[in-house]
């Protein structure tokens, strides 16, 4: 036990100061000067020992230090000067003892209060929030302009095809014909009547006959052959019809007009454009397209066109609705489908290839 020696040969165990510095900052006003006995001082130091060994150790192992400042420093050691003095003279009175050591109790107090406040970390300045930048306005979606949907170009059509057109003429009747195959016409069989030989006039060549091979009077068909050298025209390309083809526009082409020239040429053909009206099945006169398209005398046996420049029917007649001859033919016009025309000149042909040649006679 550390003592101290004071005035009067008393000896004072430091231990009994703290003692008595601890009754005072926790005592009444009044301080008491009665002194403990060492022995009772010795346990209160034991027990202060014990309750050190039972403090919280830190995850390192370490028992944490009490950190302590200058001011705390010396109010814990101030009472203890002041005791001493007061031990060795007695110039304190008991008030102001105790003033001393509110004092220095207050100096600690702050002390603790500001190292506490000194060891909180300081609050990170957050960044600066950056500022949104407008969004860009969306520019307007043109409007796509409508689809302009063009009609057939019946003129390009006309250009390309009309050179295959004939005039058929005989003694007292005039009709049309078109060219199917390279020295082979199709035209009416009303047109070629009972001629076995026909004149064929072109649009701008000069004319040449052509034989009647073939005729079907249910149909109104009739087939003719000639030398493919009479003309330079191609012959024309054949498509189709369904009843999905009803309302699309069709052109039909003809020798209502014209005389022929000094050459024997007739010039091209004339020209007639209307839609499909309607297919109707006349059994064994085939089928036939109905048109708005009006077709004159002389255009029987020419072709009709679709959008497409395709040869889908033959002109064939008109059946008139009010047969007044001083009136205008109103009626509705019809031409025969190009299949029912393909069919028959296909089975025609097959027909003539297996037809034995005839022998030739010998004078």
């Amino acid at each position: 036990m550390a003592q101290i020696l004071v005035s009067n040969q008393r000896i004072i165990s430091l231990s009994s100061i703290a003692f008595k510095a601890e009754r005072l900052r926790i005592g009444p006003a009044v301080v008491s000067h009665d002194w403990p006995s060492d022995d009772h001082l010795d346990r209160i130091d034991m027990q202060r020992r014990r309750q050190i060994r039972h403090m919280p150790v830190f995850e390192n192992g370490l028992t944490p230090k009490p950190r302590l400042g200058t001011r705390a420093m010396l109010a814990i050691i101030a009472p203890v000067i002041v005791l001493i003095a007061a031990a060795c003279g007695g110039g304190l009175s008991d008030e102001d003892l105790t003033l001393a050591i509110t004092e220095a109790r207050q100096a600690a107090v702050e002390d603790a209060v500001s190292t506490a406040i000194a060891g909180i970390p300081p609050v990170p300045t957050p960044a600066p929030t950056s500022t949104p930048q407008p969004a860009s306005t969306p520019q307007p979606i043109a409007t796509p302009a409508p689809t302009v949907t063009t009609g057939p170009n019946f003129a390009r059509i006309y250009q390309e095809h009309v050179f295959g057109v004939f005039q058929i003429d005989t003694e007292g009747n005039k009709g049309s014909a078109w060219l199917i195959d390279e020295g082979v016409l199709v035209t009416n069989q009303h047109v070629v009547g009972d001629n076995s030989v026909v004149l064929v006039r072109q649009a701008i060549d000069a004319p040449f006959q052509a034989v009647v091979a073939a005729t079907d009077p249910e149909r109104d068909l009739a087939l003719l052959f000639f030398d493919p050298a009479a003309t330079n025209s191609v012959p024309m390309l054949t498509g189709s019809l369904t009843a999905d083809d009803i309302a699309e526009p069709l052109m039909a082409l003809g020798y209502s007009e014209g005389s022929p020239k000094p050459d024997g040429s007739v010039g091209t053909a004339r020209v007639k454009v209307g839609v499909l009206s309607q297919m109707i099945d006349l059994g064994p006169a085939g089928i036939n397209l109905t048109m708005d398209a009006a077709i004159d005398p002389g255009e029987s046996g020419g072709p009709v066109l679709n959008k497409y420049g395709e040869v889908v029917g033959m002109n064939r007649g008109i059946r008139v609705t009010t047969p007044d001859g001083n009136s205008p033919v109103f009626g509705t016009f019809f031409a025969l489908h190009v299949d029912d025309i393909k069919f028959w000149y296909e089975t025609i042909r097959t027909i003539l290839s297996q037809a034995p040649t005839p022998e030739p006679t010998v004078p």
